[in-house]
């Protein structure tokens, strides 16, 4: 991300709105994800999810993103999510490049499973790129 970004107050705010379009489902979903593309314009698209099946199928006010399969490689940040954009900064900058794996197009993704508590300081993250 680059330094001016707003993302620090855009993404919280996409969490929100998904949260009050789901309601209770939002707590009771077995994983959510945020889901990253490049814009046209060169600036990251960032979508808050959950799983429709999580949601009883129902997709009312939302938008429906499709996540293809395929290879990805996994980075999990165990802490607050203070700290993600620091090992989030050392996948990409530091382990990606010196590993055998190139990155590919497709979308990039934070999974957000049971073990994620933004109040725990032992909560986890995956932080997945698509990779070949």
């Amino acid at each position: 991300m680059a330094p001016d970004t707003d993302a620090h107050t855009v993404i919280p705010q996409l969490w929100h709105q998904l949260e009050v379009i789901a309601g209770d489902k939002f707590y009771g979903a077995k994983w959510s994800v945020g889901v990253m593309s490049d814009a046209d314009d060169g600036r990251l698209h960032y979508v808050a999810a959950m799983r429709l099946s999580d949601n009883d199928g129902q997709h009312d006010g939302m938008d429906v993103v499709e996540l293809p399969g395929g290879k990805y490689a996994a980075c999990e940040h165990v802490g607050s999510l203070d700290s993600l954009g620091a090992t989030t900064g050392w996948f990409y900058d530091e382990f990606l490049p010196s590993s055998a794996w190139s990155v590919r197009d497709g979308y990039h993704l934070e999974v957000y499973d049971e073990r994620f508590d933004p109040d725990s300081p032992d909560s986890v993250v995956l932080i997945c790129v698509p990779v070949q």
